[in-house]
């Protein structure tokens, strides 16, 4: 085996500049003060000493590497943003009321009995003696208007009409994020560049409606056909089943009671009701498998015709369409039939979405999980498929295969963030999953009838209603299973770097005695 090929040095390149973004969040301040100069210096050195030993190259590979290991480092400082006055980070905690105003940029996300937004292109001024509620952009000379960079998390009670390109205004204090127990809720919100939490709001007023640009009303009219086929959903299916439809079609989990919610976590299948690329990637497996017979390229068009409807239906949040990519090229390895080439695409495509936002590498459990999941689907699956002597395996067996594949390299992340380890995920997989794709193949069907004509939606639905209801029941007396599931948390990163070593080396080993036995 050539470990020096192109493709290969490619990949470690692509390895060694993610490994330098995770460095970076620990190291590397002092590169931000480096000019673009010195930086290109440092390059150009590194080229001379590649010209060098050109011939050497072990050597040559580990200058390569070095180098990208760097830009890595060197990424990760850069994106993160200056906090000083022209940063919206710069004014928190400071006791001041600011009067406020901004665009919402994101579908305002709905809580018990408020509104969550997110206000980029913050404008303020210190409020002093201005109590009348007055457009910023209005007020001329009146007073010293700032607009920052960064975003503020903004909480208002629910009754009022709020929608993605509003812009608002509203006077408040700002706080920093902290904290919650193990919570890092500064990290989870800085990886949406979010870094002050608006505190006693008042006088909240929506000053603009509509979009601003072209991307503003694609994304506007997108969360109007969700938020419409939403509701035609809730109108077919009673409690919870309509919630729980919408968890499967659109990641939508607001109405699901808590007790329902509780058995999904017992028993290990929380990933069907998040539209994630753990989610996607399992679906479009199974897929793949399902329509074996009618042709790989009829099943490559199909299964991302069925991934790219769901990015439109959940309104094609950055979040779901990295989750898409990822579902996308686990069909295009099965397409080509390359794992080779798959895992360098799959990387490739993983490199460029954590140099576009280098935080969601560490502080984002979605991406981690899709990543890891479609790796998983790539490369263990057909491990586990190996050992069914049914060419190719039932579809029992394929659901096992593709769950426990997607679970060897998500377990430690789903074990130290949650917190629980269901031991009958497996089994409830194996028996759930298959009743997952014609839940959803009925649920798009009924709403999309019902968007034309709400009676024939819910001739539609019934059939969904009665396959929603067998699942709940099914879940409910799995999740009553004596030790179904296990209190769990482990952080420690040698346990799971060693993890991860047993399961590369078994990897590896497997793949390298199966290209022997086949030659």
């Amino acid at each position: 085996m050539n470990y020096f090929s192109r493709s290969k040095i490619f990949l470690y390149i692509l390895i060694s500049f993610v490994i330098g973004i995770f460095l970076g969040s620990y190291i590397g301040s002092f590169l931000v003060g480096l000019s673009l100069i010195v930086i290109l210096l440092n390059c150009y050195i590194v080229v001379f000493l590649l010209i060098i030993f050109r011939k050497k190259k072990l050597l040559l590979c580990f200058f390569v590497l070095l180098l990208s290991c760097f830009l890595g480092i060197w990424r990760y400082q850069s994106y993160l943003p200056k906090i000083d006055k022209n940063h919206i980070g710069f004014y928190v905690d400071n006791k001041e009321t600011y009067l406020i105003t901004g665009i919402v940029d994101a579908e305002p996300a709905e809580k018990d009995s408020s509104l969550q937004l997110q206000i980029s292109q913050p404008k303020f001024l210190l409020e002093n003696e201005l109590h009348s509620v007055i457009p910023v952009a209005d007020l001329g000379g009146q007073a010293n208007i700032k607009s920052l960079q960064g975003k503020i998390l903004l909480t208002v009670p629910k009754y009022y009409e709020v929608n993605y390109g509003d812009e608002v205004q509203f006077s408040a204090k700002l706080a920093k994020p902290t904290k919650y127990d193990s919570f890092d809720y500064e990290s989870y919100l800085a990886r949406y560049g979010v870094y002050a939490i608006a505190k006693s709001v008042d006088g909240f007023e929506v000053v603009v409606r509509g979009c601003r640009d072209t991307l503003q009303c694609v994304s506007t009219g997108l969360y109007k056909i969700k938020n419409y086929f939403s509701s035609v959903i809730q109108k077919i299916y009673p409690e919870p089943h309509g919630s729980f439809m919408l968890g499967l079609l659109i990641g939508a989990k607001k109405g699901l009671p808590d007790w329902l919610v509780q058995v999904f976590q017992v028993i290990g299948i929380t990933h069907i009701i998040a539209i994630s690329g753990y989610n996607i990637t399992i679906l479009a497996k199974v897929a793949e498998k399902t329509l074996g017979k009618i042709g790989r390229k009829y099943i490559f068009w199909g299964v991302l015709a069925m991934i790219v409807s769901f990015v439109i239906m959940t309104g094609a949040a950055a979040s779901i369409v990295r989750a898409g990519i990822m579902g996308g090229l686990l069909v295009y390895a099965g397409f080509i039939g390359r794992r080779g080439s798959a895992l360098n695409v799959l990387v490739l495509a993983g490199t460029i979405m954590i140099f576009l936002n280098p935080l969601i590498l560490r502080n984002d459990i979605g991406f981690q999980l899709s990543f890891l999941a479609t790796l998983g689907l790539v490369f263990i699956s057909p491990i586990f498929e190996s050992w069914s002597k049914k060419k190719p395996p039932a579809t029992y067996y394929l659901l096992l295969t593709t769950t426990l594949a997607a679970q060897v390299l998500t377990l430690p992340i789903i074990i130290s963030s949650f917190g629980r380890l269901s031991l009958i995920s497996p089994v409830a997989n194996v028996i759930i999953l298959g009743f997952i794709p014609l839940a959803m193949f009925l649920g798009f069907l009924s709403g999309g009838f019902g968007m034309l004509w709400l009676p024939l939606g819910k001739i539609v639905g019934f059939l969904g209603y009665i396959v929603l209801d067998v699942i709940i029941k099914i879940s409910g007396l799995l999740s009553r299973v004596p030790y179904a599931s296990l209190e769990l948390k482990i952080n420690s990163w040698w346990v799971w770097g060693g993890y991860y070593a047993v399961v590369s080396l078994g990897i590896f080993l497997w793949y390298r005695r199966n290209k022997k036995t086949k030659s």
